[in-house]
């Protein structure tokens, strides 16, 4: 996408006897200014957690906000990244569970250099029909694209 490399893949996790299955979007970018968040979808045990204080802001859209908790390092960032209706519309719109700007594949996976992290999207299914890929490749694609317009993406 644009200058952007995104990678689709399946990725499997194996828990006792069963393994789950999760559709991903990737994307390496210079992160520009240090910006990082994370969108996750509401579960059961956000309500308690936004009692003991975790983070939880939120964009003024009701049905965006009932539906996914954010947490960044920049709050008027995050809130310029989310104002576009199209990305909130686009997001809501998908299965997506998790969307976030990370550092490092973790433990098991490859490290960046200095300044460079990930896009990173996830789906909790594994998505194969052509329509259900063309969505969730259109909701990461404008995601990045919003990445970029705010200055954090290079």
């Amino acid at each position: 996408h644009g200058p952007f490399v995104v990678t689709l893949d399946l990725h499997a996790e194996v828990e006792g006897h069963a393994s789950l299955c999760s559709t991903r979007l990737r994307a390496a970018f210079r992160n520009l200014d240090g910006f990082r968040f994370r969108l996750r979808r509401h579960g059961v045990l956000d309500s308690l957690v936004a009692w003991v204080g975790g983070q939880d802001i939120k964009v003024g859209d009701k049905a965006f906000d009932k539906a996914f908790v954010l947490q960044t390092n920049r709050p008027a960032e995050l809130q310029q990244l989310f104002s576009s209706e199209k990305l909130r519309q686009a997001l809501l719109q998908s299965p997506v569970r998790l969307a976030e700007v990370r550092d490092d594949e973790g433990w098991f996976g490859p490290e960046f250099p200095a300044g460079i992290d990930e896009l990173y999207l996830d789906v909790e299914e594994r998505i194969t029909d052509a329509d259900g890929l063309r969505q969730l490749y259109a909701a990461f694609a404008i995601l990045l694209d919003r990445l970029s317009s705010v200055g954090s993406a290079g």
